[in-house]
């Protein structure tokens, strides 16, 4: 979940600044759908009002699908670089 005062993408970005590689598992290819937090609050007031949603689950994601490696280039837009980036085998997860 995402806002503009969360803090997430800023330590992403003060990381990525920091370290000169920034490790993936699984390649990097493991999927995340960030979602921002006004859509997340929205979906639960809706939810809590109609009363047919009593009982549903209900899984919230953001419209793309992206990897570890698109957040944190998306984080850091102002760099012009792509993120530093190696991966872990598997078993070192």
């Amino acid at each position: 979940m995402l806002g503009v005062d969360g803090g997430f993408l800023q330590r992403l970005r003060d990381v990525s600044r920091q370290t000169p590689v920034l490790p993936f598992v699984r390649e990097g290819k493991p999927l995340f759908q960030p979602i921002y937090v006004g859509d997340v609050s929205r979906s639960i007031i809706r939810i809590l009002v109609v009363s047919e949603t009593k009982g549903l689950t209900f899984e919230l994601g953001g419209p793309t699908a992206m990897t570890m490696y698109d957040i944190i280039a998306l984080a850091s837009p102002e760099s012009g670089q792509d993120p530093p980036a190696s991966t872990m085998p598997e078993e070192v997860e």
